[in-house]
C-alpha cells in the first residue's frame, strides 16, 4: 500500500525544500538536518501526539523521502530528538517502526537518533543490535550523534 493512502493526518510539511531541518521545541540545539539536493518531495509526520497517540514509548517523527523514479516505494526515517535516555530513545523508534511501518510499501527503513549527550563507550545493547538487525532486513541502518546529525538523502 502506498504511504499517502495510510498516513493521511498529522503532516507537518510535504514539500521538495533542498534542507529538511527537525528540531526539538524543548532543545533547539537537539537538530537533524537532511540536506536534499535532487530536490525529493519529502512528507514530514508528527508521530508522538499525532499519528501514535497512547501513553507507551514512539518517536518524534517521520519523514518520508520519495524516490524520483517511484512514489510507491519512499525511504522512510524515523527519527528521536531525545536528551539523555538511549535505552528509552531505542523503545521508542523501535515500537514506532513496528506500528507504522506494516503494510506499507518502502524502499528502505531508517531510523535516526539525535541525543544532547550520546553514551560513551558505545554501548552494545542488546535493544540496539535487534533494532540496527531489523533495519539491516529493510535495506536500512541506524545513525546516532550527539547534538546534530546531517545527511544527504
Amino acid at each position: 500500500m502506498n504511504y499517502r493512502d495510510k498516513l493521511t493526518t498529522h503532516i507537518e510539511f510535504s514539500d521538495s525544500r533542498k534542507e529538511v531541518v527537525l528540531a526539538d521545541k524543548g532543545h533547539s540545539d537537539i537538530r537533524y538536518v537532511a540536506h536534499n539536493p535532487a530536490g525529493r518531495t519529502v512528507c514530514v509526520f508528527r508521530v508522538d501526539g499525532g499519528l501514535i497517540c497512547d501513553n507507551e514509548p514512539k518517536c518524534d517523527r517521520l519523514m518520508v523521502a520519495e524516490s524520483k523514479h517511484s512514489v510507491q516505494h519512499p525511504d522512510f526515517y524515523f527519527v528521536e530528538l531525545k536528551g539523555k535516555d538511549f535505552e528509552t530513545a531505542i523503545r521508542q523508534l523501535t515500537r514506532s517502526v513496528d506500528l507504522l511501518i506494516c503494510r506499507i510499501d518502502y524502499h528502505s527503513v531508517h531510523c535516526r537518533l539525535v541525543m544532547s549527550k550520546c553514551p560513551t563507550p558505545d554501548i552494545g545493547s542488546s535493544n540496539r543490535i535487534k533494532l540496527e538487525r531489523k533495519l539491516k532486513s529493510m535495506n536500512g541502518n541506524f545513525k546516532r550523534q550527539s547534538r546534530q546529525l546531517e545527511e544527504t538523502i
